[in-house]
Protein backbone atom coordinates (compact mmCIF):
# COMPACT_ATOMS: atom_id res chain seq x y z
CA UNK A 1 0.00 0.00 0.00
CA UNK A 2 1.46 3.17 -0.88
CA UNK A 3 1.77 5.52 1.90
CA UNK A 4 1.03 9.20 1.94
CA UNK A 5 3.26 11.95 4.14
CA UNK A 6 0.76 14.21 5.72
CA UNK A 7 1.10 17.37 7.75
CA UNK A 8 0.74 17.07 11.46
CA UNK A 9 -1.17 19.56 13.76
CA UNK A 10 0.30 22.59 15.12
CA UNK A 11 3.77 22.27 17.37
CA UNK A 12 4.84 19.33 14.89
CA UNK A 13 6.57 19.33 11.57
CA UNK A 14 5.22 17.31 9.03
CA UNK A 15 4.36 13.56 9.54
CA UNK A 16 7.82 11.99 8.70
CA UNK A 17 9.14 13.77 11.83
CA UNK A 18 5.68 13.00 14.20
CA UNK A 19 5.92 9.26 12.41
CA UNK A 20 2.48 10.18 11.42
CA UNK A 21 1.50 8.64 8.01
CA UNK A 22 -2.05 7.65 6.44
CA UNK A 23 -2.82 4.87 4.22
CA UNK A 24 -3.85 6.58 0.84
CA UNK A 25 -3.21 6.36 -2.60
CA UNK A 26 -0.70 9.51 -2.81
CA UNK A 27 2.84 10.12 -1.34
CA UNK A 28 3.26 14.01 -0.41
CA UNK A 29 7.10 14.96 -0.39
CA UNK A 30 8.04 18.62 0.94
CA UNK A 31 10.81 19.86 -0.19
CA UNK A 32 13.19 23.09 1.16
CA UNK A 33 14.58 25.58 -0.92
CA UNK A 34 15.92 29.04 -0.31
CA UNK A 35 15.05 32.14 -2.04
CA UNK A 36 12.19 32.47 -5.11
CA UNK A 37 12.28 30.65 -8.35
CA UNK A 38 14.99 30.77 -10.35
CA UNK A 39 17.01 29.20 -12.92
CA UNK A 40 18.96 26.99 -9.86
CA UNK A 41 15.55 25.38 -8.81
CA UNK A 42 14.36 24.58 -12.47
CA UNK A 43 15.51 21.45 -11.78
CA UNK A 44 13.62 20.91 -9.03
CA UNK A 45 10.54 21.88 -10.30
CA UNK A 46 10.68 19.58 -13.52
CA UNK A 47 11.32 16.74 -11.85
CA UNK A 48 8.24 17.59 -9.79
CA UNK A 49 6.37 18.25 -12.63
CA UNK A 50 7.98 14.87 -14.73
CA UNK A 51 7.17 12.36 -11.21
CA UNK A 52 3.53 14.01 -10.51
CA UNK A 53 2.91 12.83 -14.19
CA UNK A 54 4.27 9.51 -14.05
CA UNK A 55 2.63 8.48 -11.15
CA UNK A 56 -0.75 9.88 -12.23
CA UNK A 57 -0.92 12.42 -9.86
CA UNK A 58 0.31 9.97 -6.95
CA UNK A 59 3.54 11.38 -6.47
CA UNK A 60 3.80 15.20 -4.92
CA UNK A 61 6.89 16.69 -4.43
CA UNK A 62 6.02 20.53 -2.73
CA UNK A 63 8.64 23.06 -2.99
CA UNK A 64 8.97 25.38 -0.43
CA UNK A 65 10.79 28.54 -1.45
CA UNK A 66 12.40 31.12 0.62
CA UNK A 67 13.11 29.00 3.46
CA UNK A 68 9.79 28.80 4.81
CA UNK A 69 10.39 25.29 5.91
CA UNK A 70 13.86 25.17 6.96
CA UNK A 71 16.70 27.61 6.89
CA UNK A 72 19.15 26.89 3.97
CA UNK A 73 21.99 25.77 6.24
CA UNK A 74 19.79 23.50 8.47
CA UNK A 75 18.22 21.72 5.69
CA UNK A 76 20.53 18.49 5.78
CA UNK A 77 19.91 18.78 9.69
CA UNK A 78 15.97 18.67 8.95
CA UNK A 79 16.14 16.02 6.35
CA UNK A 80 18.07 14.02 9.04
CA UNK A 81 14.95 14.32 11.58
CA UNK A 82 12.24 14.25 8.94
CA UNK A 83 11.19 17.16 9.31
CA UNK A 84 11.45 17.78 5.55
CA UNK A 85 11.26 14.36 2.88
CA UNK A 86 13.94 16.14 0.54
CA UNK A 87 15.80 19.82 0.50
CA UNK A 88 18.85 21.27 -1.55
CA UNK A 89 22.46 20.96 0.66
CA UNK A 90 25.57 22.82 -0.22
CA UNK A 91 28.17 21.08 1.06
CA UNK A 92 30.46 24.56 1.70
CA UNK A 93 27.70 25.52 3.79
CA UNK A 94 29.29 23.06 6.84
CA UNK A 95 32.25 21.12 5.29
CA UNK A 96 32.44 19.96 9.33
CA UNK A 97 29.32 17.77 8.40
CA UNK A 98 30.15 16.37 4.93
CA UNK A 99 33.81 16.23 4.08
CA UNK A 100 33.12 13.78 1.44
CA UNK A 101 30.72 15.99 -0.65
CA UNK A 102 33.10 18.65 0.11
CA UNK A 103 35.22 17.29 -3.04
CA UNK A 104 32.95 19.20 -5.34
CA UNK A 105 33.90 22.74 -4.16
CA UNK A 106 37.66 22.36 -4.71
CA UNK A 107 38.66 25.17 -6.60
CA UNK A 108 39.77 25.01 -10.54
CA UNK A 109 37.92 21.60 -11.15
CA UNK A 110 37.89 20.43 -14.90
CA UNK A 111 34.12 21.48 -15.16
CA UNK A 112 34.62 23.60 -18.07
CA UNK A 113 31.71 22.43 -19.91
CA UNK A 114 27.86 21.21 -18.96
CA UNK A 115 29.23 17.81 -19.98
CA UNK A 116 32.04 17.49 -17.40
CA UNK A 117 30.27 19.17 -14.54
CA UNK A 118 27.32 16.79 -15.01
CA UNK A 119 29.81 13.61 -15.04
CA UNK A 120 32.07 14.88 -12.03
CA UNK A 121 28.85 15.47 -10.12
CA UNK A 122 27.48 12.12 -11.14
CA UNK A 123 30.25 10.49 -10.08
CA UNK A 124 30.42 11.82 -6.10
CA UNK A 125 26.68 10.54 -6.26
CA UNK A 126 27.60 7.50 -7.36
CA UNK A 127 30.68 7.52 -4.28
CA UNK A 128 30.16 4.98 -2.14
CA UNK A 129 31.96 7.12 0.66
CA UNK A 130 29.82 10.29 -0.08
CA UNK A 131 26.71 7.77 0.47
CA UNK A 132 28.27 6.60 3.46
CA UNK A 133 28.48 9.87 4.78
CA UNK A 134 25.00 11.06 3.92
CA UNK A 135 23.74 7.56 4.99
CA UNK A 136 25.11 9.16 9.09
CA UNK A 137 22.39 11.22 8.46
CA UNK A 138 20.18 9.64 7.66
CA UNK A 139 20.17 10.72 3.82
CA UNK A 140 20.46 9.24 0.42
CA UNK A 141 21.62 11.33 -2.62
CA UNK A 142 19.74 12.73 -5.72
CA UNK A 143 20.75 14.75 -8.63
CA UNK A 144 23.07 17.73 -8.06
CA UNK A 145 21.65 21.36 -8.21
CA UNK A 146 24.93 21.91 -10.43
CA UNK A 147 25.65 25.47 -10.11
CA UNK A 148 27.69 27.06 -13.20
CA UNK A 149 31.21 27.84 -12.76
CA UNK A 150 31.75 31.09 -10.56
CA UNK A 151 33.33 34.35 -11.63
CA UNK A 152 34.02 37.87 -10.38
CA UNK A 153 32.34 41.09 -10.48
CA UNK A 154 34.44 43.68 -8.77
CA UNK A 155 34.99 47.18 -8.16
CA UNK A 156 38.26 49.85 -8.11
CA UNK A 157 41.44 48.49 -10.29
CA UNK A 158 40.83 45.17 -11.94
CA UNK A 159 43.44 42.43 -11.95
CA UNK A 160 45.97 43.09 -13.91
CA UNK A 161 45.98 39.10 -14.90
CA UNK A 162 44.36 35.97 -13.24
CA UNK A 163 47.45 36.75 -10.21
CA UNK A 164 46.90 39.27 -9.11
CA UNK A 165 45.02 39.62 -6.91
CA UNK A 166 47.11 41.17 -3.92
CA UNK A 167 45.27 43.60 -1.54
CA UNK A 168 42.18 42.33 -3.03
CA UNK A 169 39.38 41.66 -0.25
CA UNK A 170 37.02 39.10 -1.89
CA UNK A 171 34.05 37.43 -0.85
CA UNK A 172 34.68 33.63 -2.06
CA UNK A 173 32.89 30.45 -0.50
CA UNK A 174 34.44 27.58 0.01
CA UNK A 175 37.54 26.13 -2.11
CA UNK A 176 37.34 29.23 -3.86
CA UNK A 177 38.15 31.44 -1.16
CA UNK A 178 41.29 29.32 -0.19
CA UNK A 179 42.21 29.90 -3.42
CA UNK A 180 41.87 33.25 -3.34
CA UNK A 181 44.16 33.24 0.07
CA UNK A 182 46.44 31.60 -1.88
CA UNK A 183 46.34 34.47 -4.36
CA UNK A 184 46.87 36.90 -2.03
CA UNK A 185 43.38 38.36 -1.50
CA UNK A 186 41.75 38.73 1.93
CA UNK A 187 38.48 36.92 2.01
CA UNK A 188 34.97 38.33 3.35
CA UNK A 189 32.54 36.35 5.07
CA UNK A 190 28.90 37.64 3.88
CA UNK A 191 25.61 36.04 2.75
CA UNK A 192 24.82 36.52 -0.84
CA UNK A 193 21.90 39.24 0.10
CA UNK A 194 24.78 42.10 1.46
CA UNK A 195 26.40 41.84 -1.80
CA UNK A 196 25.40 44.70 -3.62
CA UNK A 197 26.10 47.30 -0.15
CA UNK A 198 29.13 45.72 0.43
CA UNK A 199 30.35 46.25 -3.24
CA UNK A 200 28.88 49.61 -3.33
CA UNK A 201 30.86 50.29 -0.17
CA UNK A 202 34.26 49.26 -1.06
CA UNK A 203 33.86 46.85 1.83
CA UNK A 204 35.14 44.11 -0.63
CA UNK A 205 36.20 44.70 -4.01
CA UNK A 206 35.45 41.51 -5.86
CA UNK A 207 32.35 39.46 -5.30
CA UNK A 208 32.11 35.37 -6.45
CA UNK A 209 28.58 34.48 -7.92
CA UNK A 210 27.67 31.68 -10.40
CA UNK A 211 28.05 33.34 -13.87
CA UNK A 212 25.44 35.08 -14.92
CA UNK A 213 22.31 34.82 -13.61
CA UNK A 214 22.91 35.61 -9.76
CA UNK A 215 25.04 38.88 -10.68
CA UNK A 216 22.47 39.83 -12.64
CA UNK A 217 19.49 38.86 -9.76
CA UNK A 218 21.85 40.73 -7.31
CA UNK A 219 22.26 43.92 -9.73
CA UNK A 220 25.85 43.95 -8.80
CA UNK A 221 26.36 45.07 -12.86
CA UNK A 222 24.77 47.87 -11.64
CA UNK A 223 27.63 48.91 -9.57
CA UNK A 224 30.29 47.20 -10.46
CA UNK A 225 32.97 48.37 -12.97
CA UNK A 226 34.76 45.51 -13.46
CA UNK A 227 33.84 41.61 -13.97
CA UNK A 228 35.71 38.56 -15.41
CA UNK A 229 34.91 36.33 -18.12
CA UNK A 230 37.11 33.17 -18.09
CA UNK A 231 38.78 32.97 -14.64
CA UNK A 232 36.06 30.03 -13.73
CA UNK A 233 37.42 29.22 -10.27
CA UNK A 234 34.81 26.61 -9.33
CA UNK A 235 31.47 26.18 -8.33
CA UNK A 236 29.87 24.94 -5.50
CA UNK A 237 28.89 21.40 -4.06
CA UNK A 238 25.10 21.54 -4.13
CA UNK A 239 23.08 18.45 -4.32
CA UNK A 240 19.36 17.58 -3.23
CA UNK A 241 19.53 14.86 -0.63
CA UNK A 242 16.31 12.91 0.50
CA UNK A 243 15.32 11.64 3.87
CA UNK A 244 16.62 7.74 4.07
CA UNK A 245 13.01 6.46 5.79
CA UNK A 246 10.74 8.71 2.94
CA UNK A 247 13.05 6.74 0.01
CA UNK A 248 12.52 3.38 1.51
CA UNK A 249 8.87 3.84 1.74
CA UNK A 250 8.93 4.24 -2.14
CA UNK A 251 7.60 0.77 -4.40
CA UNK A 252 10.27 -0.54 -6.38
CA UNK A 253 8.45 1.56 -9.45
CA UNK A 254 9.24 4.33 -7.92
CA UNK A 255 12.35 3.97 -6.86
CA UNK A 256 12.68 3.26 -10.80
CA UNK A 257 11.38 6.85 -11.68
CA UNK A 258 13.53 8.28 -8.93
CA UNK A 259 16.51 7.29 -10.85
CA UNK A 260 14.34 8.47 -14.35
CA UNK A 261 14.06 11.68 -12.99
CA UNK A 262 17.86 12.68 -12.64
CA UNK A 263 18.81 13.24 -16.94
CA UNK A 264 15.87 15.47 -16.80
CA UNK A 265 16.85 17.85 -13.81
CA UNK A 266 20.08 18.17 -15.86
CA UNK A 267 18.96 18.85 -19.06
CA UNK A 268 16.32 21.55 -17.74
CA UNK A 269 18.96 23.27 -15.30
CA UNK A 270 21.61 23.74 -18.69
CA UNK A 271 18.85 24.82 -20.52
CA UNK A 272 17.68 27.35 -17.78
CA UNK A 273 21.39 28.64 -17.36
CA UNK A 274 21.72 28.84 -21.04
CA UNK A 275 18.69 30.88 -21.52
CA UNK A 276 19.59 33.23 -18.16
CA UNK A 277 23.04 34.08 -20.14
CA UNK A 278 21.36 34.50 -23.06
CA UNK A 279 19.49 37.27 -20.92
CA UNK A 280 22.31 38.83 -19.25
CA UNK A 281 25.36 38.56 -21.09
CA UNK A 282 24.73 40.94 -23.56
CA UNK A 283 23.21 43.84 -20.89
CA UNK A 284 26.87 43.09 -19.12
CA UNK A 285 28.62 43.62 -22.52
CA UNK A 286 26.45 46.43 -23.42
CA UNK A 287 27.19 48.73 -20.41
CA UNK A 288 30.18 51.32 -20.66
CA UNK A 289 30.87 51.71 -17.58
CA UNK A 290 31.47 47.77 -17.00
CA UNK A 291 34.93 45.84 -18.17
CA UNK A 292 35.22 42.29 -19.32
CA UNK A 293 38.29 40.67 -18.07
CA UNK A 294 39.67 37.87 -19.87
CA UNK A 295 42.52 35.93 -19.08
CA UNK A 296 45.15 34.16 -20.98
CA UNK A 297 46.02 30.73 -21.20
CA UNK A 298 49.36 30.75 -19.55
CA UNK A 299 48.13 32.59 -16.58
CA UNK A 300 45.06 30.48 -15.66
CA UNK A 301 47.62 27.57 -15.96
CA UNK A 302 49.69 29.44 -13.03
CA UNK A 303 47.30 29.86 -11.45
CA UNK A 304 46.35 26.30 -11.07
CA UNK A 305 49.57 25.51 -10.00
CA UNK A 306 49.84 28.32 -7.74
CA UNK A 307 46.14 28.38 -5.97
CA UNK A 308 44.21 24.98 -7.29
CA UNK A 309 46.43 21.73 -6.88
CA UNK A 310 47.50 22.80 -3.10
CA UNK A 311 44.04 23.57 -2.30
CA UNK A 312 43.31 19.80 -3.52
CA UNK A 313 46.45 18.68 -1.96
CA UNK A 314 45.61 19.96 1.41
CA UNK A 315 42.04 18.34 1.23
CA UNK A 316 43.28 14.79 -0.06
CA UNK A 317 45.29 15.12 3.32
CA UNK A 318 42.75 16.54 5.69
CA UNK A 319 40.67 13.27 4.58
CA UNK A 320 43.20 10.97 4.89
CA UNK A 321 43.62 12.14 8.43
CA UNK A 322 39.60 10.88 8.82
CA UNK A 323 40.46 7.39 7.42
CA UNK A 324 39.60 8.69 4.27
CA UNK A 325 40.95 7.50 0.58
CA UNK A 326 40.59 11.35 -0.03
CA UNK A 327 43.28 10.70 -3.11
CA UNK A 328 40.88 8.10 -4.50
CA UNK A 329 37.53 10.16 -4.66
CA UNK A 330 39.59 13.54 -6.35
CA UNK A 331 40.41 11.34 -8.51
CA UNK A 332 37.26 9.44 -9.63
CA UNK A 333 35.95 13.17 -9.63
CA UNK A 334 38.80 13.99 -12.14
CA UNK A 335 38.76 11.13 -14.16
CA UNK A 336 34.52 11.25 -15.01
CA UNK A 337 34.89 15.45 -15.86
CA UNK A 338 37.79 14.73 -18.40
CA UNK A 339 36.47 11.65 -19.67
CA UNK A 340 33.38 13.28 -20.49
CA UNK A 341 32.90 15.93 -23.59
Amino acid sequence: MIKKMVLAGAGVAFGLASGSALAADKVVWDYSWWGNPRAVTVGTETVRDWLLEKTGGNWEIKIHYGESVSPAKQNLDNVKRGAIHAGSICTGYHPGKNPVGGVGDLPFLPFKTWGKLIAGHEAIRANEHWKAELKRWGAVPWYSNMLPQYEFFGVGDPPKNALDWEGKTVRGLGGIGEAMVKLGASLKSAPAPEAYELLERGVVQAWSFPYSYTFGAYRLHEISTWYTTNFQPGTNHCPTVVNARAYAKLPDEWKALFEEAVPFAYKTLVAAYEAADKKWIPIFEGMPTLKAIAFDDADLKAVQEKAGQPVWDEWVAARAKEGLPGREILDSVLAAANGAS
